[in-house]
């Protein structure tokens, strides 16, 4: 078991007790089928609990007790015992998606659908990225979340992917005949140019949003300090980011950006909400599988008969897809769904990508 998906699977697992009134969702009435996501989410998290059971039966009762008394707090929960529940959070998590794509499908853009398959990332990190139905939205999603959130978190972990391999390069390395004083230089490019990504990647993708709403700080912070970042100035002058190190390709965060210490966009102000628009009819039609692990997953869409609305406030979370506009049927109402201040789930969405950082030093070059 790595400590990493231990960790975060004490993340999902405090997620429960702090997420509203069914995971992310403070306000059900807005799905198609809440009755129906109730059932699921129920079903879920028994076969989340007979899991714990049966994996950790010695340690159990005294994970549960101590992520409850972390309510929330990250820090706290990192203390805490049963580094065999990663298992358990990842198969109730998927479950998870299940139930909102079958009973919610007219909420698979919003931001808590976005925060539940950030609990699925969180415990099954590389291995599946690219197969989460819905994620990471389209752009301009109808009734998707004010700053994708997803594609903001995809692309951090692809930046931080390249980190390592611009490391590990030999050639470039080998290139300054084995000078230190030159190999230092180029480490200390491929952090700038990652740092300057990670920074590019929040405020243009977001450019409205608050960076603390989705927790830019940390991940401002946790590749080097201000102090390190100030002295980056030289480096990316010297360094073309995308020619000399690639962290313009696709696969490394499609970066083309590169902001200098002091060159920062000013902050957004705006709170996480979902936006105008909704989802009309299920976006995958009434059934399709996905795959996770050794399972193929088959959904099936309950009440599509539903009139979708987008009258209900609704708090902000998490959610993303990876097909286009054009497979969306959609109406828009003028009508957008809100949110003011910060909810238990915003906060906890901030808690997980500390951790999910944490997770990503631990073990970075697994992601991918």
């Amino acid at each position: 078991m790595k400590l990493g998906n231990a960790v975060l699977s004490l993340a999902a697992l405090v997620r429960i007790s702090v997420a509203g009134k069914l995971g992310y969702f403070d306000d059900i009435s807005i799905c198609a089928d809440p009755d129906g996501l109730t059932t699921c989410f129920d079903r879920a998290e028994t076969r989340h609990t007979t899991c714990i059971s049966e994996e950790c039966p010695d340690t159990k009762e005294e994970s549960q007790k101590c992520a409850d008394a972390c309510e929330g707090k990250e820090i706290c929960a990192l203390n805490c015992p049963g580094n065999c529940v990663s298992p358990c959070g990842a198969e109730r998590a998927g479950s998870q998606i299940d139930c909102i794509a079958s009973s919610c499908w007219n909420q698979v853009y919003s931001c808590e659908y976005q925060h539940t398959v950030e609990d699925f990332i969180s415990l099954y990190q590389k291995e599946y990225l690219d197969d989460i139905p819905f994620w990471p939205p389209p752009d301009k999603a109808p009734g998707g979340c004010s700053c994708n959130i997803g594609k903001v978190l995809k692309k951090e972990l692809q930046i931080e992917n390249h980190l390592t391999k611009c490391f590990d390069n030999t050639t470039n390395l080998d290139g300054n005949g084995g000078d230190s004083d030159d190999n230092d230089k180029y480490v200390m490019a491929c952090q700038c140019c990652a740092e300057s990504a990670v920074r590019s990647t929040v405020y243009d993708t977001c450019p409205n949003t608050e960076p603390s709403t989705i927790d830019a700080e940390y991940w401002f912070n946790r590749l080097m300090d201000e102090k390190d970042w100030s002295s980056c100035r030289s480096i990316l002058d010297d360094y073309d980011c995308v020619e000399d190190l690639g962290y313009g390709a696709e696969n490394a965060g499609g970066t083309h950006k590169y902001y200098k210490p002091g060159e920062s966009p000013k902050n957004g102000t705006e709170t996480l909400s979902n936006t105008n628009g909704v989802i009309s009819t299920p976006i995958s039609g009434t059934s399709f599988t996905w795959d996770y692990s050794t399972d193929v997953h088959t959904v099936i869409a309950k009440s599509t008969d539903y009139v979708a609305t987008a009258s209900a406030a609704v708090t902000p979370a998490s959610t993303t897809d990876t097909r286009s506009d054009t497979d969306v049927s959609q109406t828009d109402t003028g009508a957008g769904n809100t949110a003011t201040g910060k909810s238990s789930a915003s906060v906890f969405a901030a808690q997980l990508w500390r951790i999910i950082g944490l997770v990503v030093i631990l073990d970075l070059g697994l992601i991918w």
